[in-house]
């Protein structure tokens, strides 16, 4: 009589505990590492069961400043904002069933800089059509159409974004979305 369940909580735990370690083992045994973009991020999956009710693939990736630590001791947040391709996004999404290859990877990151490299180019004639013109592009408000209701006033004591007076402490909030290959000149 020693060994028999105290009540119905008790054999509740132990059959959570034991269904626990049986998803361990399971997780251990069936993931497998699909693949790794030119950022150093790796991509996971365990693929679907039907057998036990999992009809869809569980996919993750770990960013390469994620530790492989266990989530209790680690922020589960580390590497939440690393820079992810496209066509990975999508396969972790499940909105592509095949991980992208290499090659298709690489190939839209040369598209995209090539583009950066184009809207550089086509702002640098801009500026350059606009100073023929005798027209000054720098901090020009856009005026409103004849159908456009006037634009919400701007006083300058106040801030148009919360905390935009502390850009000296912080540095530029926006360098990370400039054209790197647009030179914006000064004179």
């Amino acid at each position: 009589m020693a060994n028999t369940p105290r009540g119905l909580f008790v054999s509740l735990f132990n059959n959570l505990k034991n269904s626990l370690k049986f998803r361990k083992s399971v997780l251990k045994s069936s993931t497998s590492l699909i693949g790794e973009d030119p950022f150093g991020n790796k991509y996971f999956e365990i693929p679907a069961d039907p057998s036990r009710g999992k009809r869809r693939p569980v996919r993750w990736y770990t960013a390469l400043n994620t530790p492989e630590v266990p989530t209790m001791q680690k922020p589960q947040t580390d590497g939440f904002d690393s820079e992810l391709p496209a066509e990975w996004e999508s396969w972790l999404r499940n909105r592509r069933d095949a991980a992208p290859t290499n090659e298709e990877v690489l190939r839209s990151l040369q598209m995209s800089e090539m583009k950066k490299i184009n809207a550089a180019k086509l702002e640098e004639e801009r500026v350059a059509q606009l100073k023929l013109e005798g027209i000054s592009d720098a901090g020009a408000e856009p005026v409103p159409q004849d159908h456009e209701r006037p634009f919400y006033p701007k006083r300058s004591d106040y801030e148009l974004i919360p905390g935009e007076g502390e850009e000296s402490k912080r540095g530029d909030r926006w360098k990370d979305f400039q054209n790197p290959y647009y030179k914006k000149d000064n004179s």
